[in-house]
């Protein structure tokens, strides 16, 4: 239960809850712009890496303000041998498999959420979204496996899925889906590990999931051919929307700069490119 009156102000606001008899935190970022007489808005969740928390996407509050959406910032719980980890399956720690928060529910946490989100504000429940970066992209792809009938489309930056999650991945139903990664990813690599998919794998799953056996096009959208950054986009559909699946292949960043320092003035903008992906469905 919660102890808080229902936010309605614009800026970056912390609150927490118990859940499963945890304390659980989160931001939210609601638009200065909302109203209980306009129309619901859509709600973009981020999710955050291993060993960081739901500070790390308070620079992006000002896409929710200028594009008139919910931003939701959960904080994943700290695992005693990882720090703050997201339970999104099997990740390879000096060539040993391990399970962060193995026994932490952290579908039922997003879940429980949304519904809170969704009881504070006028939410379109026909646009929930889900970014994540690093291992929070981890969970992001375990949440479409999961709980794909409430998320209507996801993306991935720099995160794949683990192959024991793959195996048992059942959606249900498309779910269109973003993918970003960089070939020079020291952290989370490109071709994949003993435990988790590569990035060209883990499209390859969701093309096959979502139907999306059409492949449309593929465009350089390098700018500055000097830069040492390039960016190719990889578009793949099916009959509706919701087949989509694209993928991004980056060349030049390294694990974080994927999405941190990568500007418009070079080839790629993570999140200008995340919410016209989520805007288009």
């Amino acid at each position: 239960f919660f102890l808080f009156s229902i936010p309605l102000f614009s800026q970056m606001t912390t609150y927490n809850f118990k859940f499963e008899g945890k304390e659980r935190a989160f931001n939210i970022y609601l638009p200065s712009s909302y109203s209980e007489k306009q129309e619901a808005l859509p709600v973009v969740f981020f999710l955050h890496g291993l060993g960081g928390d739901m500070s790390n996407f308070s620079g992006l509050s000002y896409k929710a303000e200028a594009e008139n959406y919910i931003m939701v910032v959960p904080q994943a719980l700290k695992d005693p041998k990882v720090g703050t980890a997201w339970s999104a399956g099997s990740v390879s720690i000096k060539g040993d498999t391990y399970f962060p928060n193995a026994n932490i529910n952290d579908v039922g946490f997003i879940s429980s959420l949304l519904d809170t989100v969704s009881t504070w504000y006028k939410v379109n429940n026909e646009k929930v979204y889900v970014a994540g970066f690093s291992l929070g992209g981890f969970m992001t792809n375990k949440l479409a496996c999961e709980l794909g009938d409430r998320i209507t489309a996801i993306a991935s930056v720099s995160g794949t899925m683990s192959k024991e999650l793959m195996s048992k991945c059942r959606p249900g139903q498309p779910i269109p889906s973003l993918q970003i990664h960089s070939t020079n990813d020291g952290m989370v690599s490109y071709k994949g590990s003993f435990t988790n998919l590569g990035a060209e794998e883990l499209s390859q799953f969701w093309i096959k999931n979502n139907f999306a056996n059409k492949k449309i096009d593929t465009l350089n959208l390098s700018k500055n051919v000097n830069d040492g950054f390039s960016a190719i986009k990889f578009t793949y559909k099916g009959k509706t929307k919701s087949n989509e699946v694209v993928f991004y292949r980056l060349a030049g960043p390294n694990h974080n700069e994927s999405w941190y320092t990568i500007s418009s003035k070079n080839d790629f903008d993570a999140i200008n490119v995340i919410w016209a992906f989520f805007k288009n469905h």
